[in-house]
């Protein structure tokens, strides 16, 4: 965790039903929480990047930004679901930046965004033995 508060930034990425958009909407809860603020669709604002192209992600990205500039009261967390392009980010001039999950089926080098965000390669399997 300690790698996600310092760049607030985290990519998600595995094979479609492997459990993405749960753990990203779990992370999520958990950083709202962490901050004493009650987890709820308002708190944690989720946006569906699937069949969009960059530019019309940074622009809807963008509005949000300057919405939630304009009044101040910017969200601890933003989840981007199902980004499969590289965008530039709307929150850089922003003083208060929400940490931002994304989530995509690409492997973390096909999607550029290695230089911004931490990645997390799903599934994370671990080597059970059989007890016999």
């Amino acid at each position: 965790m300690g790698c996600l508060s310092e760049s607030r930034r985290l990519l998600l990425s595995g094979v479609p039903g492997v459990g993405k958009k749960n753990l990203a909407h779990r992370l999520a809860e958990w950083l709202v929480s962490r901050e004493g603020k009650e987890p709820s669709p308002e708190a944690i604002p989720t946006f569906s990047a699937e069949g969009r192209g960059a530019a019309e992600i940074e622009e809807y990205l963008g509005v949000w930004a300057e919405e939630w500039g304009a009044c101040g009261d910017f969200p601890s967390v933003l989840i981007i679901e199902n980004l499969e392009e590289s965008i530039k980010e709307p929150f850089f001039k922003c003083r208060q930046k929400p940490f931002l999950i994304t989530t995509t089926t690409q492997t973390p080098s096909e999607t550029h965004l290695l230089h911004t965000f931490r990645s997390l390669l799903l599934p994370l399997t671990t080597i059970v033995k059989p007890l016999n």
